[in-house]
């Protein structure tokens, strides 16, 4: 029997394989900042309902946060959009599996 972390990994990296698909074939709709924006704003209030459920049903609290990690935040977010931006681009270029290589490459 599989032990629940490859299960959940194995689903999690196929969810994403599926997304990032899905993001190629959005494109000939709309442009990769939209098409960014779209992958963002869909997971938003799914962010929302799991905060809510951590507040309200777990009793979790919200730590202090200061000015360094939230400048850490803010840039690490921004990056990320770039960097989607750039994978959907990249894809206009080449095939899928050549992006998804690409952006699987780590120096």
């Amino acid at each position: 029997m599989l032990e629940s972390w490859v299960f959940w990994s194995l689903l999690a990296a196929t969810m994403q394989a599926v997304r990032t698909a899905g993001q190629k074939y959005l494109i000939a709709d709309i442009s990769p900042l939209g098409a960014t924006l779209v992958r963002y704003l869909f997971g938003l209030p799914f962010i929302a309902m799991y905060l809510g459920w951590l507040l309200v049903d777990r009793g979790v609290s919200i730590p202090a946060l200061n000015i360094l990690f939230i400048a850490y935040g803010i840039a690490a977010g921004f990056l990320q959009i770039i960097a989607t931006i750039l994978l959907i681009r990249l894809f206009t270029l080449r095939n899928f599996v050549v992006g998804s290589c690409y952006i699987r490459t780590e120096i």
